[in-house]
């Protein structure tokens, strides 16, 4: 699997949980962004690395009611996600 449709993914996925990226930086550092429900606060939270041959994402929505916890794995046979969701 390719890099651009990892990247694809992980914002996807990243998306669905209610976070507002509109690009990840796969540099394994913390990034804060806002959330769906909080859109000028920094509630959502991801990390992303892309090591090869195993990049992986992993983000978290701290709004009230929406906690939702991703885990996003791609291996070189395919993608791998674990979504946690606490609503």
């Amino acid at each position: 699997m390719n890099g651009a449709t990892f990247e694809t993914a992980a914002l996807a996925a990243l998306r669905d949980a209610g976070l507002m990226a509109n690009s990840i930086e796969f540099d394994g550092a913390l990034h804060r962004v806002p959330v769906v429900d909080k859109p000028h606060g920094r509630d959502g939270a991801y990390i992303a690395h892309s090591d090869t041959p195993v990049g992986s994402t992993y983000a978290i929505n701290y709004s009230p009611g929406h906690s939702c916890e991703i885990r996003l794995n791609c291996l070189p046979y395919g993608l791998r996600p674990r979504q946690v969701c606490l609503r």
